[in-house]
């Protein structure tokens, strides 16, 4: 929620930065998490996310694929 264009350009000055994401579930890609990353990608901060395994929350092949694939369409290297 406190990403948006203001502090993508103002990162963007401390060249090299990298962010680490925290997204566990599909649910949390909510279109203002989706834009807050575009944000930062489209200012040329690199984006990883990090995934914690969580015993019957998201811990299916299908559920964690589903997850890194839409982190890729946002830019976000799983």
């Amino acid at each position: 929620m406190r990403v948006d264009a203001q502090l993508a350009a103002m990162l963007r000055r401390y060249q090299p930065l990298f962010v680490v994401t925290h997204f566990n579930h599909p649910k949390e890609l909510t279109p203002e998490a989706r834009a807050a990353c575009g944000a930062l990608v489209d200012a040329g901060i690199p984006l990883e996310n990090q995934t914690v395994l969580i015993r019957r929350l998201n811990s299916s092949v299908r559920l964690i694929t589903d997850l890194c694939h839409q982190l890729l369409t946002m830019r976000v290297r799983p």
